[in-house]
């Protein structure tokens, strides 16, 4: 569930760099499990539970408010620990 953000699909088969990916955070808000990543080429997106336009963060204000996301950052995303 992480895609490049704005590349075509014939770059995709182009890419030859791996995706460069670090924890920086984990917070567990009750039964949630959450891990707070660093992308150092800031061109991925996370389209699953808790990415940047999920329904999640509306869903789970308590979550939201222990992870306060901000979605004008494009090298941090939220991913559940799970995923």
């Amino acid at each position: 569930m992480l895609r490049p953000r704005n590349v075509s699909p014939m770059m995709l088969l182009s890419m030859s760099r791996p995706p460069l990916l670090c924890v920086v955070q984990a917070v567990q808000v009750g039964h949630t499990k959450l891990l707070k990543l660093h992308s150092a080429w800031g061109d991925l997106e996370y389209t699953g539970p808790y990415g940047q336009a999920s329904k999640e963060w509306t869903a789970n204000p308590d979550v939201a408010g222990s992870c306060k996301p901000d979605s004008s950052d494009k090298t941090h995303f939220w991913m559940e620990y799970s995923d």
